[in-house]
Formats: C-alpha cells, structure tokens, sequence
C-alpha cells in the first residue's frame, strides 16, 4: 500500500470545498478517514487536520439540519460515537449526540411512513441506535440507556411494518451497489441482533423472508455475491435450514468470470466500485472455512481485482459539483479507507 504523505496532504486541500457536511458523501466521512489515517499511519498532521474538520462540522450543525444517515444528523452522530468509542476523541457521547438523539426520535415517531434504506430511511436510524448502543457499560444516565433502548425497538417494529413492499424488488438491478436496501437491511439486522435486546423480533423477521428470497433473486452477479455474503454472516449468528440450503443454491448461480464486467467503468468507490468489491471479498474470506469448495475462488477473485489507479481520479477536475463526490460512498475517501482497513 502506498500512502504518500504529500499526495493525501493534497487531498486535504480539495477536501475544502465539500459543500455536504454528512458521513458518506461529506467532511464527516472524509473527518473520520483522517483520524483513521492519522493513528494508522502515525502521522499527526492528519489527526489534526481531522479535528479541524470535526470543529467545522459541529459549528455547521443546526436542529433544522436533516436527520438522515447520508447527509444528516445520524450518520454524523454514528461517525461521532464511533471516534468517541475508538478513543480517537474524548467526551461523553450521550451529552454530545443528546440533540441527535432527539432529533431522531422526533423523525422516527412521525406518523407518517418512512423509507427502508439505508441513506434516507429505517435503516441508517437503526445503524445509528445500534452504534449508540453499543456503548451502553459506560452509560450512567439510566434514563438516556432506556431512551435508546426504546428508539432501538421502535425502529424495528417499524422495520418488521414496512420491509415486505420492498421485498419484491429485490431481483431489480440496476447497477453494482453494496447498499442495495435488501443486503444492508440484514447486515443492520445482524448488528442488532449481536446487542441480544429484541432479538426474538429480529430472528422472526429473517424467517419471514425466506419465501421471498427463494422466488426472486438479483440478477447481476456482484449483488448475488454481496446478497450471499451478507446470509453467510447471517449464518454465524443462528441458522435457519432453508435459508441455509438457499444460500447455497445461489452461490452456485453466481459466474464468477463475469463479476468485473458488472461494475462500472472508473467506479472505485464502495458503493458500487472496486473498493467495495474488494472490501466485500476480504469480508467473505474471512467467514469461509478452509475446506470450503468456494474458499479458492473468492481468493482468486480477490487477487484479481483490477488495479485501483489514483492517477485517474486525480485527473478530474475538482469543481465545486464533483467535489461533492469524492467522499466515503463512492469517492476518493472511500478508497482510501478500504485500503487503511486492508492494511490494518
């Protein structure tokens, strides 16, 4: 892996004119690269330059700002309690995020009916409860613990109303993406299922989508591929015999050969590029045993990535409309941050 310091140090030039201040396509991602890169690669200019950022993001911050995991409130509320969590800040997460909280809490107990996924909807509100919660031996305030608790449970009774209508839509392709709302949502429901606070629900939930994963499929290869891997990290957690025999059958039909064509010309993100791919890979790797039949060819799919060239990036031109691209979901600082967690 090659981090030359001047070639970041650039970036963080560019990385001024984010107009967006949220987590996947704004200064929070690129904020929480930096304090990553900086304790990775012990090079304080980096930390620094992150806590510049995060200073900018909370004078930015208003009650009025959105409350959505993509560009609002709870996606840089889950950044900040993951850097309080890491220790790459100080503070007590439960004071600093108690507007966040609120706020979330306005927006998810609104009567009227809110998205599933994960940029604008349920999902993005669970991750952050998930995240939020996951903190809870170092809550004194029982009174904040059982606020949390509540949301977590709400979000997953609202969660259990409204997945079914998604449901069908599961064999839509589109294009490569690795937040598609089905896989994420599984991944989001696993997460909460390891806090083993409503997992009754949880559990109750995944069986009922066995009859609809067994009717439709995606049908590109690469969302077969991150659909699978999500299941197989659903299976270390408890196991369901029909979804098992169906995870099966449909790491049969994928056609490895194909699955470079399916993405994108230069999309490296993590998203619906390379980097995510890779990520996904590594990921899946890491659930297989070595006697696994498949073990050989997702490593050979791994060593087989095409070579993920800055260079090309580098040749955009950065105006004010691209600049808000370069960020975690499909941008820049999403590759870099894949390449700091392989390095890692």
């Amino acid at each position: 892996m090659n981090f030359e310091e001047e070639y970041l140090c650039d970036w963080i030039t560019k990385s001024y004119k984010m107009q967006n201040i949220g987590l996947l396509n704004g200064k929070m991602g690129v904020c929480l690269f930096y304090f990553k890169a900086g304790k990775t690669l012990k090079n304080k200019k980096y930390t620094q330059y992150a806590e510049t950022l995060l200073d900018e993001i909370y004078e930015s911050l208003s009650i009025d700002s959105p409350t959505n995991f993509s560009q609002g409130l709870s996606g840089i509320g889950w950044a900040i309690e993951y850097l309080v969590q890491e220790e790459y800040v100080e503070g007590n997460a439960d004071e600093i995020l108690y507007e966040i909280d609120n706020a979330v809490l306005k927006e998810i107990t609104k009567p009227e009916a809110l998205e599933l996924g994960l940029d604008f909807g349920l999902v993005g509100y669970l991750l952050y409860l998930i995240q939020r919660l996951k903190n809870e031996k170092k809550t004194k305030d029982t009174l904040i613990s059982c606020l949390k608790e509540e949301l977590f449970i709400w979000v997953i009774n609202k969660i259990s109303e409204c997945y079914q209508k998604h449901l069908p839509f599961i064999a839509n392709d589109f294009r490569a993406d690795l937040f598609r709302d089905f896989p994420v949502l599984i991944y989001a429901l696993m997460k909460a299922h390891e806090l083993n606070i409503y997992n009754s629900k949880i559990e109750r939930i995944i069986i009922e989508f066995v009859p609809y994963l067994e009717r439709n499929w995606p049908s590109l290869n690469i969302n077969k591929l991150y659909l699978v891997c999500i299941l197989k990290y659903m299976s270390t957690r408890f196991s369901v015999p029909r979804l098992d025999k169906l995870t099966n059958v449909l790491l049969y039909s994928i056609d490895f050969d194909h699955i470079f064509e399916e993405i994108e010309e230069k999309a490296y993100g993590i998203r619906n590029g390379l980097s995510g791919l890779k990520y996904v890979l590594f990921c899946f790797l890491k659930l297989l045993s070595h006697e696994d039949i498949y073990r050989d060819i997702i490593f050979n799919l791994y060593l087989n990535i095409p070579e993920i060239q800055t260079s090309c990036i580098d040749n955009i031109e950065l105006n004010l409309s691209y600049c808000d691209k370069i960020g975690l979901s499909e941008g820049f600082f999403g590759m870099k941050l894949i390449e700091l967690l392989l390095f890692r």
